[in-house]
């Protein structure tokens, strides 16, 4: 079954219970582990949002302030078999996309999944290995409707943890939006 805690937004009518905003640099790497001391995800506010949902449920919801920056929507660890091989699945859209000047535009959704053994230490990092999903370029224009995505990811000998991180921002510009999340679930992939 699902291995995603609150993939819904289902857990709470007000936060967004397993999950938090990280600040990142555009390598995907976190701003922490490139020794930078950007606090870009105090940018963005976190939130569920009753109602919002693919079915009229819950959705997550990760508002971005008009700002410089990117951050990533991170889940709290989520127990793997290594060598396993998992479907991600999820739906999301944009909307109230503004820029600050023409030039900008928010960046495509990117999907990372950091691996961990048992005793914590990364053996696949964010900057490197973990990207398995790049929705599209640049976003212009809102996504109005729920996109529908699947992809995959195989669990690395060793690994014991993974955290999946939404990877999220703007460019060019001051950029504001809210990117709604709903239904993510990460299920064991059948043989």
């Amino acid at each position: 079954g699902d291995i995603v805690y609150n993939g819904d937004g289902e857990q709470s009518d007000t936060e967004a219970l397993g999950w938090a905003m990280i600040s990142m640099e555009n390598t995907n790497e976190s701003s922490a582990a490139a020794g930078k001391t950007n606090r870009y995800d105090k940018e963005f506010t976190l939130s569920a949002a009753p109602g919002e949902g693919v079915a009229g449920t819950n959705a997550l919801k990760a508002a971005k302030k008009s700002s410089y920056g990117y951050a990533a929507m991170v889940s709290n660890p989520i127990s793997i078999t290594a060598g396993t091989d998992y479907l991600l699945s999820y739906s999301y859209k944009i909307t109230d996309l503004t820029f600050s000047a023409a030039a900008g535009y928010a960046l495509a959704i990117r999907v990372l999944v950091e691996q961990f053994d048992a005793n914590g230490n990364c053996l696949i990092t964010t900057k490197k290995g973990s990207l398995i999903s790049n929705t599209a370029g640049k976003i212009t224009a809102d996504i109005a409707q729920w996109q529908n995505i699947t992809t995959g990811f195989t669990a690395s000998e060793g690994a014991a943890t993974c955290r999946i991180y939404f990877f999220m921002g703007g460019m060019s510009a001051k950029v504001s939006f809210n990117a709604w999340f709903d239904n993510i679930s990460v299920v064991e992939q059948a043989a």
